[in-house]
């Protein structure tokens, strides 16, 4: 329990704590990732999770899955698990590159499931 957190694993409860998740500077499958976090700017601070309804940097987040626009844009979205306790999924905006094919589920240990 005092290893890192995996980035969310399916099973993982992401509604009774808070998950520490990459931090800029962190590298997946040797691409840096952007993320943002709720209310904060990042800077290499660690990560809370995004709920839908939550809203980053002013802007509400929808409910999306990979391959879905925000604003016009298509991000490549982290989507944790299938379902998380049947409710909207908790979601990571990955900014920069918009071209990369459709992320896995990520940990920490550069795995992907």
């Amino acid at each position: 329990k005092d290893k890192p957190l995996k980035l969310l694993c399916i099973g993982d409860q992401v509604k009774s704590k808070p998950l520490e998740l990459l931090c800029i500077g962190d590298q997946v499958k040797g691409k840096p990732l952007e993320l943002l976090c709720i209310g904060d700017q990042v800077k290499g601070k660690p990560l809370e999770l995004l709920c839908i309804g939550d809203q980053v940097k002013g802007k509400p987040l929808e409910l999306l899955c990979i391959g879905d626009q925000v604003k016009g844009k298509p991000p490549e979205l982290l989507y944790i698990g299938d379902q998380v306790k049947v409710k909207p999924l908790e979601l990571l905006f990955i900014g920069g590159q918009s071209n990369v094919s459709p992320l896995e589920l990520l940990c920490f240990d550069d795995q992907s499931i």
